[in-house]
């Protein structure tokens, strides 16, 4: 399984789902009505798109990154749709894990940062050993530059200490979510148009 690189051209027209997708089981009581959630421990990001229409050069370089792809045997970082970096203006990338943290955790201690600044509002990404979370608490450094950050999904890997967070520009290792996605329409005059949907690989 190789990570393919995405053209550079690559971008969307538009994102009609983005989305979280988790696994559960309701049961529920039939005298009381009471119910039991079990609520499974992994999660997985969804996208379905349209690329934006293309021709020439361009065309080719989405034709041959989808056939590459070989349908859901290979994977790509995919950027995720809409967001640069944290909405609290924050800019700078030196952001480190602060210990080990154990796999299935929804918070992890961070250093390297500046000095008592805003790092993340809630509804933030980031990535971490290809993992995109998104934040679920504001966080703010404090003196020494340190913070702990609450996120979701939980973590499927564990953490060793020192290891980077992808703060600006976060992205998502994602498969094709069908065999077929080498498959493109034609608009006049000679357009191409590529609806393009993803699972991630995990």
């Amino acid at each position: 399984m190789a990570i393919i690189t995405l053209p550079t051209s690559f971008n969307f027209s538009r994102v009609s789902r983005f989305s979280l997708e988790r696994r559960s089981n309701v049961l529920r009581a039939r005298y009381t009505g009471q119910r039991q959630t079990i609520i499974y421990p992994y999660a997985m990001w969804m996208l379905e798109g349209e690329l934006r229409e293309y021709d020439g050069i361009g065309a080719g370089a989405i034709r041959g990154f989808l056939a590459l792809l070989e349908g859901q045997k290979n994977t790509f970082l995919l950027p995720v749709p809409g967001y640069i970096g944290p909405s609290t203006g924050y800019a700078l990338t030196n952001a480190l894990t602060n210990g080990i943290t154990a796999v299935r955790a929804v918070s992890i201690a961070i250093d390297g940062l500046s000095n008592s600044v805003n790092l993340f509002n809630i509804g933030d990404f980031f990535t971490i050993q290809d993992e995109l979370k998104i934040v679920t608490a504001a966080v703010a450094t404090n003196g020494s530059g340190q913070a702990t950050v609450s996120f979701q999904p939980p973590l499927r890997a564990a953490v060793a200490d020192n290891i980077a967070l992808t703060i600006q520009n976060p992205t998502c290792l994602m498969t094709a979510s069908e065999d077929d996605i080498a498959s493109w329409g034609i608009a006049p005059p000679v357009r191409q148009t590529t609806r393009f949907s993803a699972i991630e690989a995990i």
